[in-house]
């Protein structure tokens, strides 16, 4: 239980780092981005928004879906924790076939919100890893868009 605490504090300190960091590294991405192509940034802008309203609601799912497996792995913790603690009743009573249904449901339960939380994380994975293609398309559509001429320098400054 210590050490999950422990993770759980290093992750929020990760978390909150990388939150300010990013955040950070876009407004001066946007600012030099407007210096060089100015008006465009405003498309970025607006998928900006709307990407980030987008990651929020992924992150509320996973909240929620990491909450469901804490709950279910205290279940079959408990489960396991009663099972040693009365086995001598349960061997007497021959209930083995009865607890070992139940830990194997309470596993597939606990498997099953591992397997929902590693979809939505996979999912998020690959929204941050065409974010970044998607911004530069937009960018440069919107600057073509205007009648401006694509140069070089354009791209560059953009990718």
């Amino acid at each position: 239980l210590y050490t999950s605490d422990v993770e759980e504090a290093s992750n929020f300190v990760f978390g909150f780092h990388y939150t300010w960091i990013s955040t950070l590294e876009i407004l001066f991405c946007l600012f030099f981005l407007y210096i060089q192509i100015k008006g465009s940034v405003i498309y970025d802008l607006v998928v900006l928004a709307a990407l980030f309203v987008l990651n929020f609601t992924m992150s509320f799912a996973f909240g929620f879906l990491y909450t469901r497996i804490v709950k279910k792995k205290d279940a079959r913790i408990s489960l396991t924790k009663n099972v040693l603690q009365g086995i001598r009743s349960i061997k007497f009573l021959s209930w083995e076939k009865v607890f070992q249904e139940r830990l194997k449901l309470t596993r597939r339960r606990e498997f099953y919100c591992l397997v929902c939380i590693k979809i939505v994380s996979m999912i998020q994975e690959l929204f941050w890893s065409s974010f970044t293609y998607l911004i530069v398309f937009v960018c440069l559509f919107s600057y073509s868009y205007y009648d401006n001429m694509i140069s070089e320098t354009n791209i560059f400054t953009v990718y």
